[in-house]
C-alpha cells in the first residue's frame, strides 16, 4: 500500500516556499539542490544519524540553498500515510535533543574544527506541533561556542515540514528566529492542500 500510495503521490513543482528560488539561484556565488528523495534524514537531525528509519514517509521534497558568504537554508516537507506516522516521527527528533543536546562529533576532519554541536529547543506555536531550535557549534581555534542556527520542526496532520537558516543568512538571530517560524507557519496552511488518491482531503 505504501508502494502504491507513493507512486499516485507527486508534490507539484514549486510547491515548497523556497523551492522557485532554488531553481534559478545557481552561479558562482550560490547554490541550491532539490532533492525527492525518501531516504535523506530529517533536517533537523541532532545525532547526526545517518540512516533515515523506516517510518512510512510516502512523499519527500528537500530544498538546500547556499552561498560563498558562507550561509546557507533549507526546506523539507515530508508527507506520512496518517498523523500517527507523522506524530511518531517528530517525537523521535524531540528525544534525539534531549539524548544531543551537546552532540561529540565523531573524530574526522570536521571534527578537528568543530568536534561539538549543541542545541536548545523551545515550543512553539505552528500547526499541530512544533519546536523551535537554536544550535550552536564548538570552534576549536577560537575555544568557544560560536554562531548560531534556528531550526522549526512541525507537524500538521500527516505532513511534517523543517526550516533552517544560518547566521550569515540574516542580519540578526532575532530576524533569523522570525523567518523560520513564518516559514513554518506558511507551510502548515499549505500543506492542507496537497490533496492524496489515498488522503483526497489531504495531509489534515
Amino acid at each position: 500500500m505504501i508502494l502504491l500510495m507513493a507512486a499516485l503521490l507527486a508534490i507539484p513543482q514549486n510547491f515548497l516556499l523556497l523551492e522557485r528560488e532554488a531553481r534559478q539561484v545557481d552561479n558562482q556565488e550560490t547554490w541550491s539542490k532539490i532533492s525527492n528523495s525518501l531516504r535523506r534524514p530529517l533536517l533537523l537531525n541532532p545525532c547526526e544519524r545517518k540512516r533515515t528509519p523506516a517510518d512510512g514517509r510516502i512523499a519527500a521534497r528537500q530544498v538546500d540553498m547556499s552561498s560563498s558568504a558562507p550561509s546557507w537554508y533549507g526546506e523539507q516537507l515530508v508527507v506520512y500515510p496518517d498523523s500517527r506516522q507523522a506524530a511518531a516521527a517528530v517525537r523521535r527528533v524531540r528525544a534525539d535533543l534531549k539524548r544531543c543536546a551537546v552532540f561529540k562529533v565523531p573524530k574526522s576532519k570536521r571534527a578537528e574544527s568543530y568536534p561539538a554541536f549543541r542545541y536548545k529547543a523551545a515550543e512553539v506555536r505552528v500547526g499541530d506541533d512544533a519546536v523551535l531550535v537554536r544550535s550552536e557549534a564548538y570552534v576549536r581555534d577560537v575555544k568557544s561556542w560560536t554562531g548560531w542556527e534556528h531550526y522549526v520542526l512541525a507537524r500538521r496532520g500527516s505532513a511534517v515540514m523543517v526550516y533552517q537558516l544560518s547566521d550569515a543568512a540574516v542580519n540578526s538571530e532575532a530576524q533569523g528566529r522570525r523567518q523560520v517560524v513564518r516559514w513554518a507557519r506558511a507551510m502548515a496552511g499549505k500543506a492542507c492542500g496537497l490533496a492524496l488518491p489515498e488522503l483526497p482531503q489531504g495531509p489534515c
